[in-house]
């Protein structure tokens, strides 16, 4: 089983593989497998949102053929914020630092922006979508933890991971700053060591 199939197992949550064309400009169907890297079978966005209400969700009952990209969003994302309705709070994980075995030691949430690394503070209107990955994590006891680096404007748009802002979030709306470390500090998990 892949890493995130077990990280899902641990969180007693169903786990779905959704395969689809992040630039295709409208899209009718989506790949779907039953575990990471399974074997895909062809959905339609029909069945793939009988399936999410199969799991208890609620569901849009608007009948939807067809999803249509947008400047700000892939059309599986369009689709998924119609069909699934605004009571329903969705969120990624970034990244994942998994020991020997594959297992999950830590979730990251990874965040960039021109602020400074001495003023960057993650916004409140993150709140709710880390409290939700809190929420499933605190239970099987893998920490959250938040990276910020800069991304440079001029002359041209460039990630600076060189130095990485790193806080814990174990509370709910209280992010704890654990300190600036280097990019390798950061690769170790190190995040002691303050730059």
């Amino acid at each position: 089983m892949s890493t995130v199939g077990r990280l899902f197992t641990k969180l007693k949550l169903p786990c779905l593989d959704i395969l689809f064309d992040d630039s295709a400009a409208d899209i009718a169907e989506v790949t779907l497998a039953s575990q990471i890297g399974g074997n895909g079978t062809v959905t339609s966005l029909s069945a793939l949102r009988d399936i999410f209400a199969g799991h208890g969700l609620p569901v849009s009952t608007t009948y939807i053929h067809k999803a249509v990209n947008d400047a700000t969003s892939s059309a599986f994302h369009q689709w998924q914020r119609s069909s699934l309705g605004a009571s329903i709070r969705v969120t990624d994980i970034d990244l994942l630092r998994v020991d020997g075995d594959g297992e999950v030691l830590e979730v990251l949430e990874l965040k960039r922006s021109y602020l400074a690394l001495t003023q960057w503070m993650p916004f409140a209107q993150d709140f709710p979508n880390f409290n939700l990955l809190l929420a499933a994590l605190t239970p099987i006891g893998v920490p959250l933890t938040i990276a910020y680096n800069v991304r440079h404007k001029q002359p041209r748009f460039i990630d600076d991971p060189s130095s990485i802002k790193v806080f814990k979030y174990a509370n709910p709306g209280r992010p704890e700053v654990l300190g600036i470390v280097s990019f390798d500090d950061f690769v170790l998990g190190q995040y002691g060591k303050v730059k």
